[in-house]
């Protein structure tokens, strides 16, 4: 009776290989080495909020949620949104040329 509970942990272990296993058959191209697997969790979430517009600029917050007083950048323009942040706006300048 009490075998079960100790088998619990092998029993996770074989599912999660086998659910591993047919989802790298599922996905052959599939690259482990890519650079966004060296990211941290946190790293990995801010990237792909940017990539899917799903993220806590003030434009998706304002437009989705209503939630701030606009989807207004500080620096004026209409639109804080990834594009903006990531290309044009100039109270981030410095931060793009260092990186």
């Amino acid at each position: 009776m009490f075998v079960l509970p100790l088998l619990i942990p092998l029993y996770k272990t074989l599912i999660n290989s086998a659910l591993d296993c047919h989802w790298r058959q599922e996905h052959p191209q599939h690259n482990s080495k890519d650079a966004i697997h060296k990211l941290l969790r946190a790293e990995q979430v801010t990237i792909f909020g940017l990539r899917t517009r799903h993220n806590r600029l003030k434009h998706h917050l304002f437009s989705r949620f209503q939630i701030g007083d606009g989807p207004n950048c500080p620096c004026g323009a209409n639109r804080q949104d990834a594009q903006h942040v990531l290309q044009d706006c100039p109270l981030l300048d410095d931060t793009r040329l260092k990186y």
